[in-house]
């Protein structure tokens, strides 16, 4: 069939949207645009939103979005309106292309909110390339259009269109791709409660008492960098993972801490604060010490997970 009537007949699309950790998270300073310099490796992982697209005729909306939370641990706060990034993504894609109709998006929430976890970044590229296969806009730029509207919706929405691992620059806006790192296991613990990343950065601009460790990180990210590189374990390279966040949430919220220690008494190589938080993973050798660690942390909280790296 010729791949003009193919797409004729796409009426739906579904995709899947994972969640991120920061192997590293340097904040480096705020710039004179009030926003903060950071460098940092982040690394898609297992846990994942999913998204379906329908296309729709006839309607009075260009968009309408239902979020569905299946799950116990999912977010019951996920706006089903414009201020959603899914909406924004959509609107966006529809005025730069100038797409004539309208559509339907059911995004299934299962990465929760204010957990550092990249859940709402990813689910807003991951619908820019539903739309893309969805309306397919005959344009030979397309994936650069696509990358200059990601970054519209923020600044690590672009990392999410391809996703993988990935040294990020600026306000993460500055992606160069890292060599996938040979596959392997963390478990990922979030708490109730949640944390902002606009509070979290406050603390830290606050904070009065931290101590630069540029060298240090430097050396590390190297070591991290290296190693996937050369294909080493997880096991070789996870005691050098860092984020600098660490410093001023763990004094706020202590669990975070007490969780980091607990992921590390059971058996994790390392454990580390994801983004600004509150979800804590830690890097652990095989799947069957992973399972293990899992099943322990889940007596004492409703939301672990043991994820792959992608």
């Amino acid at each position: 069939m010729p791949s003009n009537k193919r797409n004729k007949l796409l009426q739906s699309v579904r995709i899947l949207a994972p969640a991120k950790v920061n192997l590293t998270l340097e904040i480096l300073g705020k710039r004179k645009d009030g926003y903060h310099a950071i460098e940092t490796i982040f690394q898609t992982v297992s846990l994942y939103d999913r998204i379906r697209i329908f296309k729709r005729e006839n309607s009075r909306s260009p968009i309408l979005l239902r979020v569905l939370a299946p799950q116990p641990h999912s977010p019951q706060n996920c706006p089903a309106d414009r201020t959603n990034l899914v909406w924004r993504a959509a609107d966006l894609f529809f005025k730069k292309f100038r797409i004539r109709g309208s559509c339907e998006i059911t995004l299934e929430k299962n990465i929760p909110a204010q957990a550092g976890l990249g859940g709402g970044s990813s689910d807003a590229a991951a619908t820019l390339l539903a739309l893309s296969k969805l309306y397919n806009p005959r344009t030979p730029s397309l994936q650069p259009t696509l990358r200059t509207l990601a970054a519209q919706l923020g600044a690590d929405v672009p990392f999410f269109l391809k996703g993988g691992c990935a040294w990020a620059r600026g306000i993460g806006e500055k992606i160069s791709p890292l060599e996938r790192p040979k596959k392997f296991w963390l478990v990922i613990v979030k708490p109730e409660m949640g944390c902002s990343t606009r509070e979290a950065y406050l603390w830290f601009d606050n904070a009065s008492d931290l101590k630069p460790e540029r060298l240090t990180n430097q050396r590390n990210v190297h070591i991290i960098k290296t190693s996937i590189i050369e294909r080493k374990s997880a096991r070789e390279w996870g005691r050098r993972i860092f984020n600098s966040f660490e410093k001023v949430v763990f004094s706020k919220i202590p669990e975070l801490k007490k969780i980091k220690k607990e992921l590390i008494r059971l058996g994790a190589a390392n454990a580390s604060l994801s983004g600004s938080g509150s979800a804590v993973y830690g890097v652990v050798s095989s799947l069957s010490e992973g399972e293990k660690i899992r099943k322990r942390l889940s007596r004492s909280y409703p939301n672990v997970w043991l994820v792959h790296s992608l």
